[in-house]
């Protein structure tokens, strides 16, 4: 099984046009790098609820129990943001997995830049 890389998209004050990337057949979920201002869009395509984990990473020597998001069939989600220190891995990335491997199942990054 693989994972899909998503490239943050940037939004800005013109705006931001939705387009998720489709999970390929073998893909269990996406990653994406990370800076504390990126947000996660996951599109369920799917007939059925999918859950979306979140690799939490290991945080003062302490393992962080892996957050879980349900969303439901139909339905779309924005998740985050991500403080780096408790998602970040050592490539500076978010990996977050599908319950249900589905081409149905999208996502997109979008990063929300600081003024």
């Amino acid at each position: 099984m693989t994972i899909a890389t998503l490239t943050p998209s940037e939004v800005s004050i013109s705006g931001l046009l939705e387009n998720p990337t489709a999970l390929g057949a073998t893909d269990t979920g996406f990653d994406f790098v990370n800076d504390g201002s990126t947000l996660l869009l996951v599109e369920n395509g799917s007939g059925s609820a999918v859950t979306v984990t979140l690799d939490a990473q290991t945080y003062g020597g302490l393992s962080l129990v892996d957050p879980t998001v349900s969303i439901a069939a139909g339905a779309t989600k924005i998740i985050g943001p991500f403080k780096p220190s408790l998602f970040n891995d050592s490539n500076g990335k978010v990996t977050a997995t599908i319950s249900t491997a589905a081409t149905t199942v999208k996502g997109q990054a979008i990063r929300v830049p600081t003024r």
